[in-house]
């Protein structure tokens, strides 16, 4: 069988109109991850600190500097931007909280109102630091930030 040259040109051009969303997604969103990971990294450098171990998972940054046992948390998403920076030395414990949608919230069954990573404090009379990954009212979940957070408090329960 053998294909005459417009046919073929016809054929590249559909394939090429139809893969380029795909791939103009796929390049945002590299691109946005290392404008993320370079504002993390940012952040590090201010407090004399450098990321060994970064993740990413859509609007949110977290990296700790292994040698001055700091964590960092980014999070970009609007209206505001929020910075945190802890030192896992006053952390005792590290664990990720999903928070289930109650009835008449308007959720589905099974997803999850709010997904945090709660940090405990050694001192007792200080309250929990929480780090809000998703809440429902700011959007779809992309049903990564739970796996996310449990490798977070994973990684930083490693490091105490």
């Amino acid at each position: 069988m053998q294909l005459d040259p417009a046919t073929l040109i016809v054929a590249l051009l559909s394939i090429s109109l139809l893969a380029s969303p795909f791939l103009l997604d796929m390049l945002s969103r590299r691109k946005k991850s290392r404008l993320l990971l370079r504002a993390l990294q940012d952040l590090a450098q201010k407090n004399q600190c450098t990321v060994h171990q970064h993740g990413i998972c859509g609007q949110h940054a977290f990296g700790i500097d292994e040698q001055r046992n700091m964590l960092f948390h980014l999070d970009q998403e609007q209206p505001q931007a929020t910075a945190q920076v802890v030192e896992l030395g006053h952390v005792k414990l590290a664990s990720a909280v999903p928070v289930a949608a109650k009835a008449g919230s308007g959720l589905a069954q099974g997803q999850h109102e709010r997904v945090e990573l709660h940090l405990m404090p050694r001192q007792v009379h200080q309250a929990p630091i929480r780090v809000v990954l998703h809440q429902a009212s700011h959007g779809a979940p992309t049903g990564d930030e739970l796996p996310f957070a449990q490798d977070w408090a994973q990684r930083i329960n490693a490091r105490l």
